[in-house]
């Protein structure tokens, strides 16, 4: 710990993340941007930058906090990002991701930030509640992560961290003649590729599961493969499905671009700015949401982040196509999906249909055991488990945000994950900092093995009813008086106060836990 500028704070840990070939995280508090201005100017002369929420300055690719998504599957050496006003979980992650080993992240935060609220804490407002009343929790997780190895923090002039001498690692990209498979960035990503090749062209039927951590390039590797069984005529068709669009356009960009290095040309289909197909000649790769993709009849389906899919559909999608590739997230925005993982891959195993299990483990864009990737597991939750269910005394609790220690946290945020909820980092702010959110807990000794997450609803007052009855306004976070007023017009029925449960699962259901705690919160 010792005095020093953002300028030389800067240069010191990218100078540390080069040698490393690893990432790092510089949290700046404090200072304004125009403190770093030069040295992010100086430093895109030579490399890639990307500024967020930050003023334009010089060329550097500067964006909002809205654009995040525009820069999916980009890669950058540097990051500056103002969290002054903005810190939305999601976009973190998919921030950070951006940026390749030997790169910096750098973050800016005021003194007072603490004492004031992100646009994304003020979205989580639900009358009655005010402003004052909004929780803190999740900026201070954030700093009080900061600090440890690979992640530094300037505070005023004292720098924070613990240096970290590795040796840096070399990383070789596989080769191949074939101008879709050099694209690959792992050896990984090349299996998976060649694997559902080879099984597209077989004539018996198969199916593929594919387990990945985040950026791992799972999605990048679905859409080459597809490019190819188009490019060589293995298929006229294949379709691709998601829980939205949203979840297949990394997929459909890659495919592209394996389309593009074959020399073929193509036409996209787009719907509200999303892409649903690719057609080239008379060859096409479409979207279908779940439901339909289950009902159609075709020779190959693919399923990105399967673990959002109700179970139910992914057996009907295997059985309706020759090949299937279901591929998932193990650790990430979506949680590994305890439905996926239980019932439907222990099914798939028992049965008499040829089926293959890849995991992909190899980093695209950095080196394995990257301290940053293990700083953003930890502070989003993405890695969370429940604690094992062990026999004794059970007891309820009403547990506060702000108080919560780590190890508790990350068991009942765990049993959320490896549920069939959809996680987003969003998710986990909600819950810490919204103020008519609360968290309650079955406990087995000192272990969470059931959790729920209840939201306060009603006590509307008249000027509110009266915006919702006449379709101008519906106040965030009051669902069911909401719909009761819009369907039925029962207005002394929103004056009311209740719990809406909005999740709830448990560690082991064998038990009883989600049942003992649902009777539990009806009785608090």
């Amino acid at each position: 710990m010792y005095p020093i500028n953002p300028k030389e704070a800067i240069k010191k840990v990218l100078s540390e993340a080069e040698r490393s070939g690893e990432r790092r995280v510089l949290v700046i508090k404090g200072h304004e941007f125009n403190s770093i201005k030069d040295v992010v100017e100086e430093l895109s002369r030579e490399k890639s930058v990307l500024c967020v929420g930050l003023p334009e300055t010089g060329n550097v690719r500067t964006i909002s906090y809205e654009e995040t998504d525009s820069v999916l599957g980009s890669t950058f050496d540097a990051l500056f990002a103002d969290l002054s006003d903005e810190l939305r979980p999601n976009d973190l992650g998919i921030l950070v991701e951006t940026v390749r080993g030997g790169g910096i992240i750098v973050f800016l935060v005021p003194d007072d930030w603490l004492s004031r609220l992100t646009r994304f804490q003020r979205e989580l407002i639900s009358p009655p509640y005010t402003e004052r009343d909004v929780r803190q929790a999740f900026k201070r997780r954030f700093l009080e992560s900061l600090g440890s190895e690979g992640v530094w923090l300037l505070d005023g002039e004292k720098l924070m961290g613990v240096e970290r001498s590795v040796e840096k690692k070399k990383t070789e990209k596989p080769q191949s003649d074939d101008p879709v498979e050099s694209l690959s960035m792992s050896e990984d990503q090349l299996n998976v590729i060649r694997t559902i090749l080879s099984s597209a062209a077989s004539p018996k039927k198969q199916i593929i599961a594919i387990t990945a951590n985040r950026g791992r390039g799972k999605s990048a590797a679905l859409g080459l493969a597809a490019s190819l069984i188009l490019g060589r005529r293995i298929s006229r068709s294949i379709g691709v499905t998601a829980s939205s669009p949203d979840g297949v356009q990394i997929f459909f960009s890659f495919l592209k671009k394996g389309l593009e290095a074959q020399g073929m040309k193509y036409n996209e289909v787009k719907r509200d700015g999303k892409t649903v197909a690719v057609i080239s000649g008379r060859r096409m790769v479409f979207y279908r949401s779940p439901i339909s993709m289950s009902e159609l009849d075709i020779r190959i389906k693919i399923v990105d982040e399967a673990a959002t899919v109700p179970v139910h559909l992914l057996f009907r999608i295997a059985r309706k196509s020759r090949l299937s590739v279901f591929a998932t997230t193990v650790h990430g925005y979506e949680g590994s999906g305890r439905g996926f993982t239980m019932k439907f891959l222990k099914a798939m195993e028992s049965k008499n249909t040829r089926f293959l299990r890849l995991e992909m483990r190899i980093p695209i864009r950095y080196p394995e055991g990257d301290p940053v990737e293990l700083w953003l597991y930890r502070l989003l939750l993405l890695d969370a488990e429940p604690a094992s269910v062990k026999e004794d005394e059970i007891r309820y609790e009403k547990l506060d945000p702000e108080k919560l220690d780590e190890e508790k946290l990350r068991e009942f945020y765990g049993i959320y994950v490896l549920a069939h909820y959809r996680n987003r980092p969003d998710d986990l702010a909600m819950m810490l900092d919204a103020p008519h959110h609360h968290m309650r807990a079955v406990l087995m000794g000192d272990n969470v093995v059931a959790a729920a997450q209840i939201c306060e609803e009603g006590r509307l007052n008249k000027s509110m009813i009266d915006a919702i009855m006449e379709r101008k306004d519906s106040p965030p976070g009051h669902m069911i008086p909401s719909r009761i007023l819009v369907h039925y017009g029962n207005k002394e029925f929103c004056k009311l106060w209740g719990w809406r449960n909005s999740k709830d699962s448990c560690a082991s259901r064998a038990t009883g836990e989600g049942n003992r705690i649902k009777n539990a919160v009806l009785h608090t």
